[in-house]
């Protein structure tokens, strides 16, 4: 039996499991750069000391009450159940093209609900989110090394166009 999921807008109680998200998320993702840069950061105190789970955190509180610009929302089971996910989507001017473009900035699940369907559904809210936007495509960018995601963006219907290349700088190690 399938659990019919609801979507939301993120609310001040969704706080404490959104920042435990972010908190995972970003500390891989600065660990992949930062051996990627040749870096020696330690990423949990990098994201501590530069308040990175503040800024992610404030930036979703912003789209969350500019709904017309932003869709920032959580996805449940019931009303009173907790967040189990997250989605946080915005339309941009593609540089280019010159053309409105998906953004689909943010997709987070529990980590206990992980391969349960639920991104997946978060991603195809923010599909239907663009569609009433009439954008002409959607773009998201992801870590290649955060495999699980690649894969679910594939299934998504994403596919890579161009590829962000690092090397590591003469100064990498001194910083």
């Amino acid at each position: 039996m399938s659990v019919a999921h609801c979507f939301r807008p993120l609310r001040a109680d969704d706080e404490d499991a959104v920042r435990a998200w972010l908190a995972g998320y970003l500390e891989q993702h600065v660990a992949w750069w930062s051996a990627a840069a040749g870096l020696a950061i330690d990423p949990r105190e990098h994201v501590d000391r530069h308040g990175l789970v503040q800024r992610e955190w404030l930036e979703l509180l912003a789209g969350a009450s500019a709904p017309d610009a932003a869709l920032v929302e959580v996805l449940h089971d019931d009303p009173s159940a907790a967040a189990a996910g997250i989605v946080h989507a915005a339309v941009a001017e593609d540089r280019y093209l010159r053309r409105p473009v998906g953004r689909l900035l943010w997709v987070a699940v529990d980590p206990r609900r992980r391969g349960d369907g639920l991104g997946t559904a978060l991603m195809a809210r923010a599909v239907d989110w663009f569609a009433a936007r009439s954008v002409i495509g959607a773009e998201v960018f992801v870590t290649a090394l955060n495999e699980p995601a690649v894969a679910a963006y594939r299934r998504a219907g994403f596919a890579v166009v161009d590829h962000r290349m690092l090397a590591q700088g003469p100064h990498a190690q001194s910083r």
